[in-house]
């Protein structure tokens, strides 16, 4: 990966993991200031440490070491925080059990702070102030001060569109659109997936959104407020139609959007988990997953084939319904390594229980491969656009929304 393909979010995940390291250090993080508070922008820990604090937690600034250290109220390393009339005074001390701490302020050119690149373990340094290289934290905080001056979260332009999303979230001013899914053997609509957009907004890629939303620590607002907006239409679908909603890893472990989730017919929602997201731990994700599926909770693993996530995630999660990636879908009548993949998925589905649904089907040679290979759910232009929800009601009921001619037979 280039460093101009990585968010801001992955290049301080490797700061810090640089500064833990060197500094020998259990657990290294970089947290920046909004307003009151500070947020934990990235995360790195030793393999042998429990963490109590996550990317994305927030904590009352005045709180914290960062807001101390930024105002000179406490040095840069402190050897034993029980010893420190300051840091033996804050809750975070015994909270994080933080013994020792070295610290460094991450400034703008202009002298404004953005935050601090820390590290600390649960006991006292051994060697005292002269075990430290503080030089390397200082040189990782003036390059974590350039990265943010010249497009990091607390920029200009970020500055503007971390206030626009949480404008967008307040007001809850998304749009949801509906895609018809169809059922081939029967040529007829069961569900459809709510799909978010912000064309009404500016012009900016819904992937875009959601990304920048994840980097501003807004990305779980984000989706709470498309889940629920999804999730008010459903009652005006018939009975016999689900929805299918997409939720990320991260999401799912906010008690939020379970107890969203919760409060509908689960029979009739399926939940499609983004194979893009990396879950570190499947065993709690599960867990959450277990009593919504035990009230009917269908999921479905989203994108597979478009890469090494999915297959985790197909390996670890019991999912009922594996969608194939739209990439797989692109040329399958055309490139056999797609179709064999393909094949390879639909096999796997049918030996684990699963079934199996193509989406960004546009035509016909498209859904001949597919339908020749046993998959009989499909979506995409081929079948509708993603359509207004009473247009899309509408779509369900239409004959120019189902197939204008019956699919092949599979040989």
């Amino acid at each position: 990966m280039k460093m101009t393909d990585m968010t801001t979010t992955q290049i301080m995940r490797i700061f810090a993991t640089v500064a833990r390291k060197q500094l020998q250090m259990e657990v290294g993080f970089v947290g920046l200031f909004e307003g009151n508070s500070r947020k934990i922008l990235s995360l790195s820990t030793h393999h042998t440490s429990t963490s109590p604090i996550c990317e994305g937690d927030t904590h009352d600034l005045d709180a914290t070491y960062c807001a101390h250290i930024s105002n000179n109220q406490i040095p840069g390393i402190i050897v034993d925080t029980h010893k420190n009339k300051v840091t033996n005074a804050l809750a975070l001390t015994r909270k994080l059990d933080i013994r020792s701490y070295v610290g460094a302020t991450i400034t703008s050119a202009s002298g404004h702070n953005h935050g601090t690149i820390c590290c600390y373990n649960n006991s006292p340094l051994r060697g005292g102030k002269d075990s430290v290289n503080a030089e390397v934290l200082k040189a990782l905080a003036d390059a974590a001060g350039a990265i943010l001056d010249s497009g990091g979260m607390q920029g200009h332009i970020h500055k503007h569109v971390f206030e626009k999303i949480k404008s967008t979230i307040i007001s809850n001013n998304v749009e949801i659109l509906f895609q018809p899914i169809l059922l081939v053997p029967e040529n007829r609509v069961i569900g459809f997936e709510a799909l978010t957009g912000f064309a009404h907004i500016d012009t900016t890629p819904t992937s875009d959104w959601f990304e920048t939303a994840a980097e501003c620590g807004l990305g779980v607002e984000l989706e709470l407020a498309c889940l629920k907006q999804a999730l008010a239409y459903l009652q005006r679908f018939s009975s016999d139609q689900y929805l299918s909603v997409n939720v990320s890893p991260e999401a799912i472990f906010d008690p939020r959007i379970t107890e969203l989730l919760a409060r509908h017919d689960l029979e009739r929602v399926m939940l499609e988990i983004t194979e893009h997201e990396k879950v570190e731990d499947y065993a709690t994700l599960k867990a959450i997953l277990a009593p919504l599926k035990h009230q009917g909770l269908r999921v479905a693993i989203d994108d597979a084939g478009a890469g090494y996530a999915s297959l985790k995630h197909i390996l670890e999660i019991d999912a009922d319904k594996i969608k194939l990636d739209i990439s797989l879908i692109e040329d399958i009548h055309l490139d056999r390594r797609r179709y064999a993949l393909a094949s390879a998925l639909v096999t796997f589905a049918n030996a684990i229980g699963s079934t199996v649904l193509a989406e960004g089907v546009e035509n016909t040679r498209q859904l001949q491969a597919l339908t020749g290979l046993g998959v009989e759910k499909i979506q995409g232009y081929y079948i509708s656009p993603p359509l207004a929800a009473e247009a899309a009601i509408r779509a369900a009921s239409n004959a120019s929304t189902r197939l204008r001619h019956e699919p092949p037979q599979p040989d």
